[in-house]
């Protein structure tokens, strides 16, 4: 009983944070509509933090919250740690290849490469983990 009621809760915090999402993107929206031309990044800011807490929100409502079993973490724990190892060298690399003057990349460009390598390599050993089996 007690885990049922956690869950239950856990669910309605869920429900609380897609609901502040979706008045966090609404406000966003109207001052958008509202703003004159020097401020609409904060609107376009908020609709996307709006959006962003919305589907966070969605996602824990939807999904469970406990269960999975040991090899799932497992695989998703090994996954994560060669992500983040991913990122620290395409960091270095793209550090050392604007020091030497082969790209230019501003902290933008920097960012966005960074966060495409950390998702796309914790999707990609995530895929290859589960094909190839268990993990000694």
């Amino acid at each position: 009983m007690r885990i049922m009621a956690e869950n239950k809760k856990n669910r309605m915090a869920s429900v609380l944070f897609l609901a502040l999402g979706l008045a966090v993107a609404a406000m966003g929206i109207a001052a958008w509509a509202l703003a004159g031309e020097g401020s609409q990044q904060w609107a376009i800011s908020g609709v996307v933090a709006g959006l962003i807490m919305a589907l966070a929100g969605a996602a824990g409502a939807l999904g469970k919250r406990r269960g999975g079993d040991e090899r799932t973490a497992k695989l998703s724990a090994y996954a994560a740690s060669w992500s983040w190892f991913s990122a620290v060298v395409v960091t270095s690399a793209l550090f050392l290849l604007n020091y030497y003057g082969v790209v230019k990349a501003d902290s933008n460009q920097a960012l966005g490469l960074i966060l495409l390598t950390l998702l796309g390599t914790m999707v990609a050993f995530n895929a290859y983990y589960r094909t190839r089996g268990d993990i000694e």
